[in-house]
């Protein structure tokens, strides 16, 4: 896309890499299904900036891409005695369904907005903030372990993010 980070920006994406790196070494496993989520999101804000198209017209067009699978699901997932599960528990499910749909496409539209004004490495750095939400779900509500190996990962990532935020407010 053509943008350059500052040498600080480096920096912070390299402590991050490195907080990454350091869990890697210590657990002895990639983190396969986390880097795979990665480049997925990544590559969908790439494909999301290339594109080009406003908010409402890229996802109408994803929305439509998926409407013929959706279909066929639908037309062959009738059970023989019950009918299609979105009419079986008329009009509870389907009401759900429409809301769950509306719930979806406003972040939708709001990630397509951002994605046409923000750079792609801001985009790729904001991606930390849902898995540190649900890490932090995980340690303070549900109670799961957090070793010292933890911390030193976790604190290396979110150096990394915060120095990037902070050169960022720094450039303007």
């Amino acid at each position: 896309m053509g943008e350059r980070l500052p040498k600080l920006r480096w920096f912070a994406v390299l402590l991050a890499a490195t907080g990454v790196l350091i869990k890697v070494i210590l657990h002895g496993t990639v983190p396969w299904i986390a880097l795979s989520l990665c480049s997925t999101w990544g590559s969908y804000a790439l494909v999301k900036k290339l594109a080009g198209f406003d908010s409402i017209t890229g996802l109408f067009i994803e929305s439509a891409s998926i409407l013929p699978p959706a279909l066929l699901y639908l037309l062959f997932a009738v059970g023989a005695d019950s009918g299609p599960g979105f009419v079986a528990g008329w009009p509870r499910v389907p009401l759900l369904l429409v809301g769950g749909g509306l719930v979806t496409a406003v972040p939708l539209l709001c990630y397509a907005y951002a994605t046409r004004r923000l750079t792609l490495a801001t985009l790729g750095l904001m991606q930390y903030l849902t898995p540190t939400m649900t890490f932090l779900l995980g340690v303070f509500l549900y109670r799961e372990p957090f070793a010292r190996t933890d911390l030193i990962t976790f604190g290396c990532i979110w150096a990394g993010l915060v120095l990037y935020s902070a050169s960022s407010t720094e450039a303007r």
